[in-house]
């Protein structure tokens, strides 16, 4: 369904996720293990050690420790937590607060704010 969002609420599921004509994803548990595909509008994560791979989102938004996000485009990211580690094809905005966080991008040039001991750097 165009624009729909979709909640994870179980934690430890296996869950697929289509974003056609955009929609959101909040993922509020832990060890979720997503794939989404198409473009989304924003992708949040509210818990821990959850694995989000594939899609592309105007935001993704990780609130929590021990996430893995591999995505395409995303014009925003932000995370707020420790030990997250988010690969991206291109982005243009990362904002990072917390410690042990490694972002990666393959392009773009995009503005980034960081606050605690973070590594942000283009692959």
């Amino acid at each position: 369904m165009a624009g729909a969002e979709h909640k994870i609420t179980s934690s430890g599921e296996t869950v697929t996720v289509e974003c056609s004509g955009g929609g959101d994803i909040d993922v509020e548990t832990d060890d979720v293990d997503l794939t989404v595909t198409g473009d989304c509008e924003d992708i949040e994560i509210d818990g821990n050690t959850n694995k989000v791979t594939g899609g592309a989102a105007d935001k993704i938004d990780i609130e929590g420790d021990g996430n893995t996000a591999t995505s395409g485009s995303v014009e925003e990211v932000s995370v707020d937590g420790d030990r997250n580690t988010i690969e991206v094809e291109e982005t243009r905005d990362i904002d990072v607060q917390g410690d042990d966080n490694t972002i990666t991008y393959q392009s773009g040039d995009p503005s980034i704010e960081t606050e605690g001991n973070n590594s942000v750097s283009a692959s």
